[in-house]
């Protein structure tokens, strides 16, 4: 018997986040057990469904990469699918250097056949300035915790929520 298929590419899911209250997300890129996904600026109730059809030009709150394990363990639910077209361009993600607290654009430049990989990397010092005009991410693997963690705070932060 064949293994039931989780997620795949373009799934459009939603996530828990408090009691009775979701987030929704979408599968950008694939290299399972890691998953490069955009959270949208929308929060869903219990029961309330979602038209995906204006989802596709929706602008993401927040992009990240992150674990598989959500979905493993029935936490993070998909409720559609819409077919990423084309290649996806990993943004510019930020960070800060533990040791030096500077922050720090890095640009990802993965090969082709692992589009997710972490080796091939360049970083940049920076500032929030910077940051935020490059629009970038927070930099990092989230597990699926921390994933629903940093969107409620996200979008607490946009009044969202």
């Amino acid at each position: 018997m064949a293994k039931k298929e989780l997620y795949r590419l373009g799934d459009v899911f939603k996530i828990p986040l408090a009691d009775g209250v979701y987030g929704v997300g979408r599968i950008l890129i694939v290299q399972s057990p890691c998953l490069f996904v955009g959270f949208y600026r929308i929060v869903l109730r219990k029961d309330e469904s979602l038209d995906l059809a204006g989802l596709e030009i929706s602008e993401y709150l927040l992009r990240i990469l992150c674990g598989d394990l959500g979905f493993k363990k029935k936490e993070w639910e998909v409720i559609g699918n819409i077919p990423v077209e084309g290649i996806i361009e990993l943004p510019f993600f930020w960070g800060k250097d533990a040791m030096t607290k500077g922050l720090y654009l890095r640009k990802y430049n993965p090969p082709e056949e692992m589009p997710l990989s972490m080796t091939g990397f360049e970083d940049y010092p920076s500032n929030e300035e910077e940051i935020a005009k490059e629009g970038a991410e927070p930099d990092g693997l989230f597990g699926w915790k921390a994933a629903e963690i940093r969107l409620k705070y996200d979008l607490e932060k946009a009044g969202l929520l």
